[in-house]
């Protein structure tokens, strides 16, 4: 009786967490991508580019400082993303990071979904103002493909 009870809690427990993947758009919902600074075309960025780029854009969304205390329904916040070379329809070519923001909750699928979509579009404004920022339909070449 005790493993049938382990496992149903087992198998409803992972159904009250829910996870939600929000493209890093503009306004207009056309998902961007961003230029890497001091990459040149053809040259993997070093984790360090992508870090440091991230760390940047982060704190023009919350500040220098965190929250005072985390709110333990958030599982886990953050985002991931390809990078590579892309080509504009200008020709013009260079180094792309494709962000995405991802959150983990307990809170109802809905809550999450709107906050990851806020998330990504704060995301967005503060890239926008420390990176250049180029729309998917601008370039001629498809977003980066490969593994982030």
């Amino acid at each position: 009786m005790k493993h049938a009870l382990v496992l149903l809690c087992a198998a409803l427990l992972p159904s009250c967490i829910h996870t939600s993947v929000a493209p890093v758009a503009n306004p207009e919902g056309v998902p961007v991508v961003i230029r890497i600074p001091g990459v040149r075309p053809g040259q993997k960025p070093a984790k360090e580019h992508i870090a440091a780029m991230e760390k940047k854009i982060e704190e023009g969304i919350v500040g220098k400082s965190a929250p005072a205390k985390p709110d333990p329904a958030v599982l886990a916040m953050g985002t991931i993303g390809r990078f590579g070379e892309v080509r504009t329809k200008r020709g013009e070519k260079f180094a792309a990071y494709a962000p995405m923001v991802v959150i983990r909750s307990t809170y109802p699928e809905e809550m999450v979904d709107r906050a990851a979509g806020l998330t990504a579009a704060a995301y967005y404004r503060s890239a926008k103002k420390h990176f250049q920022v180029t729309p998917v339909t601008e370039l001629a070449s498809p977003p980066p493909k490969n593994k982030p």
